[in-house]
């Protein structure tokens, strides 16, 4: 398996029984492997591997870094899944746990996962020479058209922790939202910065309807802490079935749209009056009539 050769080097990162066979964890493993190659690149994944599976004479403690992190991240994904598939075997035995017990399992996972793919991806934006593969994947480069270039960019305009891993996952989102979004309704890209207020319009409306998108489309994991915390509350102050989670996200997706398309009344009246000094600023975020409050 790639990055393990025994199940040693999955408990330096995970708890899980050394009795557990290797094989055991392939089926959970191969979505985790394809999760975090979409996100580096292939070419990227084999560099790493590579260096896994034959280190070199010299050591380098950039790859062997950059190795550490992926086997965290892929060990934490693995198990996260491992960990559902055996809830009926918990169940029929004294393992059971309570629901809540088992989703703060899960959740210390998750959040592994997004530390220790942060940290690859930050090591790596940091020495686009010696991960030239991933500076020249398709992922990377797809950014330098994004009016977001950055997780620290889009966190200016909603809390995301500086994810780059969310980010990275969320790029296909912020594309498309600029092109079916912002660019139908008269934005250019080129042209975002040309004002302060015009500037401050057009991100708020992009990072709110791209995180109304995400709360859509993503599975919990893939979520930035603060949506999860909201989701979790939420969920936990109801009577709890499978069905409610689609209507919290649901009504989640509602609230972030709205506010998305608030801002983008404001970028339309400045397009339409050509600068006229007319423009006025966005309202509050949060207020008491919202049931989710955000970081901004």
């Amino acid at each position: 398996m790639d990055f393990f050769n025994d199940i040693d080097d999955f408990r330096k990162y995970i708890q899980i029984p050394a009795s557990v066979q290797v094989v055991a964890l392939a089926s959970p493993f191969r979505p985790a492997m394809r999760k975090v190659q979409n996100i580096i690149g292939k070419a990227t994944y084999l560099q790493l591997k590579n260096h896994f599976d034959t280190p070199p004479a010299e050591p380098d403690p950039v790859l062997d870094e950059a190795v550490d992190y992926i086997q965290a991240a892929l060990a934490n994904l693995t198990n996260i899944d491992y960990f559902k598939l055996q809830a009926a075997e918990r169940n029929a035995s004294e393992g059971k746990l309570y629901k809540y017990q088992e989703d703060q399992a899960i959740d210390i996972n998750i959040r592994n996962v997004w530390t220790e793919m942060d940290n690859l991806l930050e090591l790596m934006e940091n020495d686009t020479t010696k991960f030239a593969s991933f500076a020249e994947s398709d992922a990377y480069k797809e950014r330098e058209n994004l009016i977001f270039k950055n997780a620290r960019d889009f966190d200016k305009y909603f809390g995301i922790d500086q994810s780059a891993y969310f980010f990275m996952r969320a790029t296909y989102l912020q594309k498309e939202v600029i092109v079916d979004v912002l660019q139908k309704r008269g934005v250019e890209v080129a042209t975002v910065d040309q004002d302060p207020k015009y500037e401050y319009a057009v991100k708020k409306a992009l990072a709110y309807e791209v995180m109304a998108q995400a709360s859509r489309r993503f599975e919990y994991p893939e979520l930035p802490a603060s949506i999860r915390q909201d989701l979790s509350d939420e969920m936990r102050r109801r009577v709890y079935k499978s069905s409610q989670e689609t209507f919290i996200k649901e009504t989640l997706f509602q609230e972030l749209h709205n506010k998305a398309m608030t801002y983008m009344l404001d970028v339309e009246a400045y397009i339409q009056k050509s600068k006229s000094g007319a423009y006025s600023a966005p309202e509050e975020v949060n207020s008491e009539d919202n049931k989710f409050f955000f970081t901004t």
